[in-house]
């Protein structure tokens, strides 16, 4: 559960106090000052963020030889080595342009775009990694941001009133199938990637680009890293497993191997369980990457990943008391991605690559069994050029195939098996149009033909922004979405079309030097939503596309990391009005994972006296609905409301003269009773109820503690 967190913090960029200032000002290609850069000095938590003009400075203790160390999203990295000790110490830098820049870098003026970066909300890996509650998990850290929901018994993203499976994955702009790790019922699932592959996250809470598709609700954009700054090899001990880790830099490439192990028995002999595990939970991953720079702005990377998992837990019967029904499952997985970028004819900035996986999942129901069998490939060209000194053309093809085999063996019977096998294409294009220094124009299509739904979809998206003096900006975006229905439907074989939501949003956006206010308004509309005779797909059910529904609300985010001294701190709140008819729902009802109020109140902050970082996150979430087969109507109950306090703190040292962070994380410290539902009995008893149980997390809290040691290097 844990192995994701493994390869641990890439240190931390807070300004401390100290002897030597740094300070510099960063740069594109044609001189232009760049915005939000990420600098910091390699082993240490001394960094600062560049402002609007590209200005950074931040002061350190540190002394003699030190790595500075720049990231960007937009741009590859940058480092070079310092002499610290003297009273400050003045660097201009130069980052070129990466060939994966998103769209904002066609439709620029000062901090305003068009594009989705000023839509979304971007959190680094290093967000992620320090962000109290989220264990390293990225969409654990991505659920403290607004418009997501708190659906504890789940782990997954719920945005806007949108199931999980609306919210896709994008790696270098290849689609993740299988983006979570395999989870037993009513326990939350983790992402099966490390944030530290990443150099961003992008999260689009609607309205974005046509280059995304097969999303209902919301894209997450993730962009793995460029060539490293250094040789390193990190070890990790944890109260949950261990891992190790090599990355070697040559001068334009690099390789990087990693392997993960965790078991939680031991954890789980200490602590009580509210969850009767007949198979603690254990796991391991094998991941390498490779990174050739092939030009000035050219990169090919080859990422492969292998992954297995089991745990298996028992519980009570509700329809036969006294009896336990038990339930295992393993998860064997594995991926592979090839992506390439660079300039062609001087002209066409080209992002193509393909991927494969497959994931093969055993569940085991008391003397049943059900295997699932997923094959996914795919492969993506996209082509960039600017047509003049303001209209820029963005356009691509993708495929996509794909296999999914389930059997079905009861006790002592023969299997049933079924299935299917989609292909689908698709081709988007987008002009962006800035007609003047305070306006910017993208107008763009995306259209999709699905095989096993024997359907054309044609989905019109659009986006304005209009900057309001030279720290605001207001956004107008919107579109069309289409996506296939969930796997479980389109195995019974009938006659289905794609799902489809519309969207429309208005955002407000202010940022000034390290400080960031988003407002943003959203109607959404929902048609075809996919539904069913009854609760539990098997063949036989009849299925069809009678659903429908409807989400609004208003989102806000204020991030300030520049009132206080050595703190950063952001506070997200989000209001969501949603009904609809889907599955084997007979209304329309506020679906089980939607919440009226959601906030998340996060700090973090540096104590350079003891070299060490503390971080609180809050969250709240207003009582979620569950159906309760004991009174008229659907969808009648409400859980309690939602609290969690989660602390965590990091302490920098060194062990052996090897630069090394101590690491320890609670969640829940109050110890706040949580309720996210209940589950009932398929048949009433003698008196006429259905006999009932609350869902509860595994454990009230969960502690962490790990060491995580690097060896030859001052990063992980």
């Amino acid at each position: 559960m844990m192995n994701r967190f493994l390869t641990f913090l890439i240190l931390i960029p807070f300004a401390v106090d100290g002897q030597t200032l740094v300070k510099g000002v960063i740069y594109d290609t044609g001189r232009n000052p760049i915005q939000l850069a990420n600098i910091y000095l390699a082993g240490t938590y001394d960094g600062a963020t560049s402002d609007t003009t590209g200005y950074f400075s931040f002061s350190t203790h540190e002394a003699g030889e030190a790595r500075l160390v720049v990231s960007h999203l937009e741009f590859n990295g940058f480092s070079r080595l310092l002499t610290l000790g003297h009273d400050s110490v003045y660097i201009e830098i130069e980052l070129e342009p990466s060939a994966r820049q998103t769209d904002d870098v066609v439709i620029a003026a000062g901090s305003f775009s068009a594009g989705d970066k000023k839509k979304g909300v971007v959190l680094s890996k290093l967000d992620v990694l320090t962000t109290a509650g989220s264990d390293g998990d990225i969409y654990g850290a991505l659920q403290t941001l607004p418009g997501t929901q708190t659906v504890g018994e789940s782990g997954q993203l719920f945005v806007r009133g949108g199931a999980a499976y609306e919210t896709r994955t994008f790696i270098d702009g290849l689609l993740v199938a299988q983006p979570y790790g395999t989870r037993l019922p009513d326990l939350p699932a983790r992402g099966r990637f490390s944030p530290t592959l990443f150099s961003g996250t992008l999260f689009s809470t609607g309205a974005y680009s046509a280059e995304y598709g097969q999303a209902l609700s919301s894209a997450l954009i993730l962009e793995t890293e460029d060539l490293p700054a250094e040789n390193v090899t990190s070890l990790s001990l944890m109260t949950v497993g261990v891992g190790a880790a090599h990355t070697q830099r040559w001068q334009n490439a690099s390789a990087q191997v990693s392997m993960n192990y965790s078991n939680l028995k031991p954890y789980l002999s200490l602590v009580p369980q509210n969850t009767e595990w007949g198979a603690a939970p254990q796991g391991g991953d094998v991941m390498a990457n490779l990174r050739w720079k092939t030009g000035p702005v050219g990169m090919l990377k080859v990422l492969a990943l292998g992954s297995w998992s089991k745990a298996g837990m028992s519980r009570g019967s509700l329809d036969q008391v006294g009896t336990t029904e038990s339930f295992e499952i393993r998860n064997r997985y594995a991926t592979g991605m090839i992506t390439w970028n660079g300039l062609v004819n001087n002209a066409w900035l080209v992002d193509a690559g393909v991927s494969v996986s497959r994931n093969e999942e055993p569940l085991q129901l008391d003397s049943a069994s059900l295997q699932t069998n997923q094959t996914f490939y795919q492969a993506r060209v996209t082509g960039k050029k600017s047509l003049s000194n303001q209209i820029y053309l963005k356009t691509g093809l993708s495929y996509w195939g794909s296999k999914d085999d389930q059997t079905f063996t009861p006790h002592g019977e023969s299997g049933a098996e079924w299935g299917f096998g989609e292909s689908l294409t698709a081709a988007f294009g987008e002009v962006d149009w800035q007609p003047m220094s305070s306006l910017a124009v993208r107008l763009g299509v995306r259209a999709e033909h699905s095989m096993v739904l024997n359907t054309v979809t044609l989905a019109p998206r659009f986006a304005v922004a209009y900057s309001v003096g030279e720290k605001g900006q207001v956004s107008l975006a919107g579109g069309r979405f289409f996506q296939n229905p969930q796997e479980p439907y389109l195995r019974l074989d009938q006659p289905l079309q794609s799902e489809r939501a519309d969207h429309l949003l208005i955002n407000y956006q202010w940022q000034v030097e390290r400080r960031t206010f988003r407002v943003e308004g959203y109607l959404k509309q929902y048609a075809s939503l996919a539904t069913s005779s009854q609760e539990f797909l098997l063949p036989g059910v009849t299925v069809g596309n009678e659903g429908a529904g409807f989400a609004r609300g208003v989102d806000v985010f204020w991030r300030d990391r520049e009132t206080f001294d050595l703190m950063d701190y952001w506070v997200s709140y989000s209001f969501l009005d949603t009904r609809r008819r889907y599955q084997h729902f007979e209304e329309d009802v506020v679906p089980t994972f939607a919440s009226s109020h959601n906030l998340s109140v996060v700090a973090k902050r540096y104590i350079p006296r003891i070299t060490s970082q503390v971080g609180l996150t809050y969250s709240f979430a207003s009582p979620r609905p569950f159906h309760n087969p004991n009174l008229e109507g659907w969808n009648q109950g409400r859980t309690p409301a939602f609290h969690n306090l989660s602390l965590n703190v990091s302490y920098l040292t060194h062990l052996f003269d090897h630069f090394t962070v101590v690491y320890a994380s609670v969640s829940n410290v109050l110890g706040q009773e949580q309720i996210f539902g209940y589950r009932y009995a398929t048949q009433p008893n003698d008196d006429g109820v259905y006999a009932s149980e609350a869902i509860l997390p595994p454990a009230r809290r969960f502690a962490f503690i790990g060491v995580f040691v690097s060896i030859g290097g001052t990063q992980f």
